[in-house]
């Protein structure tokens, strides 16, 4: 909530003066309506709250899988038990930097003996030429797989300050062993070893 008035001080009512209690309430009002239904919010992966619920919903009934499915902030592990299997799939990267330490510990907390956290990211890639080559060569890849041009661009100019790879030290700095690479995407797996 703190975050929403910060918000609503700093984006709308430190702009203007205001005549009557019904401006000011207008005002609020129209500010409620856009940050729930426009504004882009940075720890919702550049998402309206709105848009954000609406793509998880969506996800959820669409889920056909063994287990139990839920919709919430996957950062916020109080929301789910403690597991046997976690897989991240290109879910890292969007979460907000400050924020990935804590919740790959949470993580490793929830994991039961024997159990396995898996992740599939992309990680940032190499500099200079090397990190040229490899962005060229996935877009090319998109391309010869029939995605048209304009929507290669498109997705990927979307992704400009929302997507943020993860540095490669950061995985194994928390136990994680590499079990795959392929350009910049990444699979990491972490295994809570059983106590004998």
């Amino acid at each position: 909530m703190e975050r929403f008035f910060g918000s609503l001080k700093r984006e709308q009512t430190d702009h203007y003066t205001y005549g009557t209690r019904q401006d000011v309430m207008k005002d609020v009002v129209d500010y409620i309506l856009f940050y729930n239904n426009h504004r882009l919010h940075s720890y919702l992966g550049y998402n309206s709250p709105v848009n954000y619920e609406r793509k998880s919903l969506e996800m959820v009934s669409n889920f056909q899988g063994v287990g139990k499915v839920s919709c919430g902030d996957m950062t916020d592990t109080k929301l789910y038990p403690h597991f046997d299997v976690c897989i991240l799939c290109l879910a890292l990267m969007f979460t907000d930097v400050s924020r990935r330490n804590r919740f790959i510990l949470s993580l490793k907390e929830k994991v039961k003996q024997g159990g396995v956290i898996i992740i599939l990211d992309k990680i940032e890639p190499p500099a200079g030429y090397m990190g040229t080559c490899i962005s060229r060569m996935s877009i090319k890849n998109k391309y010869d797989s029939g995605v048209k041009a304009k929507a290669i661009i498109e997705k990927e100019l979307s992704l400009c300050g929302a997507q943020r790879p993860t540095a490669e030290s950061f995985f194994s700095c928390h136990g994680f062993q590499s079990f795959f690479k392929i350009g910049d995407f990444v699979g990491y797996i972490y295994e809570e070893k059983i106590d004998t």
